[in-house]
């Protein structure tokens, strides 16, 4: 990692609260450290922690910098909005919920206004998601095309919901069933955060470090793992290491389905990079795969923002274990058709059709990138063997 992604990395240890300050070298790129924040979506967190040093940075730079942070408490802020207006609607029909992700999330941040948010994620019983949807659209609510097998996304005046029928990155063999039955209590056992704007229920400890873990692999093997994941981790295990839940609930249940060593892995990496506590169960981590992980989800920003190669290497990498002896051909046309599909939903019941459409858009891609206006798909292809030989090191979801 580069002298700048050192100092961003010692910086969201000071916003978590494990180091007191940072010690700034005489000679720092305070344009590219600004950059890396801003790609790394903690462009908040980093000012913040930046306030000793404020006489030290350039005077255009930092007022750069502030107003790039204020744009994104601003647009928290809308999402508060949306949320408490959701809950309102939730509590006055009587729905259970729960909400998940992004503000379940900033709730274990020292200073939860200063994580970045994006939309309001909730769940409900899966009986009751049909019921919830009509209700809304009732409301002015109209679906966008983004639906997929796990979540429904609902937009109405910039305001965004994700109402999801099961947490993002569940397996398809028998541990799903594991799973399920250890989120049962899900609307019972729930937390109540407290904000400024508004209480909450969000997934109780357990729960919530099990869906962390499952949307982290998820998005993980998608476009990647960015910095504002390993904080989200981070600070959960931060505040809740010394917690019975771990050794009751949590490691049992995470030793069951193949996450165990994945969370022990992301503990350990937030311990050598952020300062976290590092529990026994979690300290014979791999060091290597530990750093191996921390240079990929650097390199690549939030949601491989920064690396184009990188986002369309998503395509070539397995999503379930029967794709793991699948070409990158067939990974590539199989992306394509469910990107057909979703785009179009008449497609999926008109295959001669669809063909066509996968064909001109192959043909598309390829005229494009005669022009340059389209990454390499050598490039992406060679991305995509330097992930999978780390992501496969995790084990996910493998079990003795």
């Amino acid at each position: 990692m580069t002298k700048e992604q050192q100092i961003l990395l010692e910086l969201m240890s000071v916003a978590i609260g494990t180091k007191d300050a940072v010690t700034l070298p005489e000679q720092l790129d305070w344009r590219v450290l600004f950059r890396e924040a801003h790609v790394q979506t903690v462009m908040p967190l980093c000012v913040d922690a930046l306030t000793p040093h404020r006489s030290k940075i350039p005077a255009d730079l930092a007022e750069k910098a502030a107003y790039v942070a204020r744009k994104v408490t601003a647009s928290n802020a809308a999402v508060e909005y949306a949320r408490c207006k959701l809950v309102a609607f939730l509590e006055e029909e009587q729905e259970r919920y729960v909400i998940l992700k992004g503000e379940a999330a900033a709730a274990y941040y020292p200073k939860p206004e200063l994580r970045h948010l994006g939309d309001v994620d909730f769940m409900v019983p899966r009986n009751r998601v049909e019921p919830t949807v009509e209700k809304l659209k009732a409301r002015g609510f109209a679906h966008s095309c983004e639906e997929d097998d796990y979540h429904q996304v609902l937009f109405k005046e910039g305001e965004n919901l994700e109402i999801h029928l099961e947490p993002a990155g569940m397996p398809s063999d028998e541990k799903r069933g594991l799973i399920e039955s250890f989120l049962e209590s899900l609307y019972k056992d729930f937390r109540v955060v407290q904000t400024p704007s508004g209480a909450f229920c969000a997934p109780a400890y357990a729960h919530h470090g099990l869906i962390l873990l499952l949307h982290m692999q998820h998005h993980m093997w998608g476009q990647g793992l960015g910095l504002r994941h390993i904080m989200d981790w981070a600070c959960y295990v931060h505040q809740t290491a010394d917690c019975a839940f771990w050794t009751q609930q949590l490691l049992p249940l995470l030793e069951e389905v193949g996450l165990r060593f994945y969370g022990a892995v992301l503990t350990k990496m937030c311990s050598l990079y952020l300062g976290t506590a590092c529990p026994p169960w979690a300290s014979n981590a791999p060091e290597k795969l530990c750093r191996q992980l921390m240079e990929d989800s650097i390199a690549g920003g939030n949601f491989g923002r920064k690396d184009k190669d990188r986002r369309r290497s998503t395509n070539m990498l397995p999503r379930q274990k029967q794709e793991e002896e699948y070409g990158k051909v067939r990974l590539l046309w199989k992306t394509l058709r469910q990107s057909a599909v979703a785009h179009h939903p008449k497609l999926e019941k008109r295959p001669i059709r669809r063909f066509l459409y996968m064909s001109m858009k192959v043909l598309r891609f390829g005229f494009l990138r005669l022009f340059g206006k389209r990454t390499s798909i050598i490039k992406a292809a060679d991305c995509a063997d330097q992930r999978r030989a780390v992501y496969e090191k995790l084990q996910i979801f493998e079990t003795k």
